[in-house]
């Protein structure tokens, strides 16, 4: 049984792919369950930030935007803004202050 409805509307494509990255997608592949599944996932995560609700979506658009950042600068400098605040907070800093 397939893992997809099936549909006859798939773009293919092949692709070369380095030892880096192919260990990367077998390691997927092992929770996904293949190789395909793990580029479409990926895919989808950068198409809509991470399935981030389209409000949140429009904020950080907006951001990027004016910032002058592609979408892969933007991410970037998000999480250089998130590493700054572990070095000088810690790690899990967040989940820290929620106990209290």
């Amino acid at each position: 049984m397939p893992k997809t409805p099936a549909r006859d509307d798939y773009f293919t494509q092949s692709f070369r792919f380095t030892p880096e990255q192919t260990a990367f997608l077998k390691e997927g592949a092992k929770r996904l369950g293949s190789t395909t599944a793990v580029v479409r996932e990926v895919l989808d995560d950068v198409r809509t930030l991470y399935g981030l609700p389209m409000v949140i979506v429009e904020a950080l658009e907006k951001d990027r935007k004016a910032l002058g950042f592609s979408q892969r600068e933007y991410v970037m400098h998000l999480l250089a803004r998130r590493y700054e605040r572990v070095l000088s907070d810690g790690p899990g800093f967040d989940l820290k202050k929620s106990k209290r």
